[in-house]
């Protein structure tokens, strides 16, 4: 397959890639998310964690993705940390938020 020797197996690149399609994936759901509350008229069809649940949940698929069937470890690695370490803070964020202690 031609994409599967264009990529590099570098840790480096698995940063950049779970960052910027964190990022992405993010914004593809809340534009999704914003479509469908103005065509059914409920502002509150998705609530708070569920858009970004869902965007963390994307970049776990894109780590087995790359780790089984493109063989490219080091990549999913990267892919792997940026996503654990998001849903970490993202954690923290709506815990704190949510129990003002």
């Amino acid at each position: 397959m031609i994409l599967k020797n264009k990529i590099r197996d570098n840790f480096w690149t698995g940063l950049v890639v779970g960052v910027v399609l964190l990022c992405i994936n993010y914004f593809f759901f809340e534009y999704l998310r914003s479509i469908l509350a103005d065509h059914y008229g409920n502002p509150y069809l998705f609530p708070a964690p569920r858009i970004q649940l869902f965007a963390i949940l994307v970049n776990i698929l894109l780590f087995r993705l790359c780790l089984i069937n493109f063989d490219k470890e080091k990549t999913a690695k990267g892919i792997l940390f940026i996503t654990v370490l998001s849903a970490l803070g993202y954690l923290f964020y709506f815990y704190k938020f949510q129990h003002h202690s």
